[in-house]
């Protein structure tokens, strides 16, 4: 999912591709951010762990697949990362992410409820 967004032109041509069953290309687009932030903070965290692999490498699977030549990026940079596992965030290492306040996290959940009626204007 993620190399299929970093090849579209727009993050919304990626959500209209990956989520045509949606009820609208927001909602599509909010589920494709969440689910490529996580991804992009690893590749953040491994060209910072190991410069001189990714050195001037792009934060995008095509090129990571390229630096560590195989298909899944994920799987090789454990692999490469084995030993700092338990201190790294998901989907990467071990570390599940943190609630605040002991709860749910709720930071991407919309409000319950019916929309607000529009402002007569």
């Amino acid at each position: 999912m993620v190399a299929t967004v970093d090849q579209a032109k727009t993050l919304e041509a990626a959500a209209d591709l990956l989520r045509p069953d949606c009820a609208s290309l927001i909602s599509a687009v909010r589920w494709i951010r969440r689910r490529v932030m996580p991804v992009r903070t690893v590749f953040t965290l491994l060209a910072g762990m190991f410069p001189g692999i990714f050195q001037g490498c792009a934060l995008t699977v095509a090129d990571f697949r390229l630096r560590l030549d195989c298909v899944t990026v994920l799987v090789q940079a454990r692999h490469l990362a084995r030993d700092t596992l338990p201190n790294l965030p998901r989907p990467l290492g071990f570390i599940p992410p943190q609630a605040e306040g002991g709860g749910r996290k709720i930071r991407f959940q919309q409000r319950m409820g019916t929309d607000q009626p529009a402002l007569a204007g």
